[in-house]
């Protein structure tokens, strides 16, 4: 595999400071020319890098002024705020058939996927629930999930239970998810997915989705939808595209 573009390396790097909170909201990005140093790149290259973060809505650009960090990529929500059907009912409403199919079940120590235990604040000996599933609708895919659960919270899981609605389940265990965030964006399939898309070119539309319960980190579940059958109109609903439900 050749060397990543340029303009996704400056992309990359900025998205990683943002994230990570290296370069905070509202703080400033170096100046352009600082940036055209510092990577040995072009003004258009820059300017390219830029554009696709600002589109991501991590940073905004001031004329004038100058490029800071934001964070619109990701959108707070509370429980009450968050759409309430699960995929499974938003299948059903089309008039499709749904099903869950139960790829995998594995419980994971934080320091094997560090990413999201530090999403979830666990430490590298503490255990992670790693749930894969796929969506159907009449038999077509239309998302590949991956739910990553604290067994802080959650400590035991019934396997028989994850082929149904999962949040009944943990809604049935007493637990109740308070408060959030949402992040949205558009992708391709990356190695893992494309055994289960058969391509690495087909538009997906991932959808992160975080909870807490009661301030602690639970969950946390990447959606990753064919984005020819999914239009998400915001990070906190989605609807099932007309007339491609055969």
């Amino acid at each position: 595999m050749g060397k990543e573009p340029k303009y996704k390396e400056i992309y990359h790097f900025f998205k990683k400071q943002i994230r990570e909170g290296e370069i905070r909201t509202d703080e400033p990005l170096p100046q352009e020319a600082d940036i055209i140093s510092m990577f040995g790149a072009s003004h258009m290259t820059v300017n390219k890098a830029m554009t696709l973060l600002a589109q991501q809505g991590y940073i905004r650009r001031v004329p004038g002024y100058g490029t800071f960090a934001c964070k619109d990529y990701k959108v707070a929500v509370q429980s009450s705020q968050m759409q309430k059907e699960g995929i499974n009912q938003i299948i059903t409403k089309t008039g499709m058939t749904p099903r869950t199919e139960l790829v995998s079940y594995k419980i994971r120590k934080g320091k094997e996927i560090p990413e999201i235990a530090a999403i979830l604040k666990t430490e590298d000996d503490q255990f992670i629930h790693e749930i894969i599933r796929l969506k159907y609708g009449n038999e077509r895919l239309i998302c590949v999930t991956k739910a990553y659960l604290s067994q802080k919270v959650l400590p035991v899981v019934d396997v028989t239970r994850l082929e149904s609605s999962l949040d009944e389940y943990v809604n049935d265990m007493g637990i109740h998810k308070t408060d959030g965030y949402s992040e949205l964006q558009a992708c391709l399939p990356g190695e893992d997915l494309v055994p289960f898309y058969g391509t690495d070119h087909i538009a997906l539309m991932h959808q992160r989705i975080m909870w807490n319960v009661d301030g602690m980190p639970f969950e946390l579940t990447d959606n990753y939808f064919d984005g020819e059958l999914i239009t998400i109109t915001n990070p906190r609903r989605m609807e099932i595209t007309p007339g491609l439900e055969s």
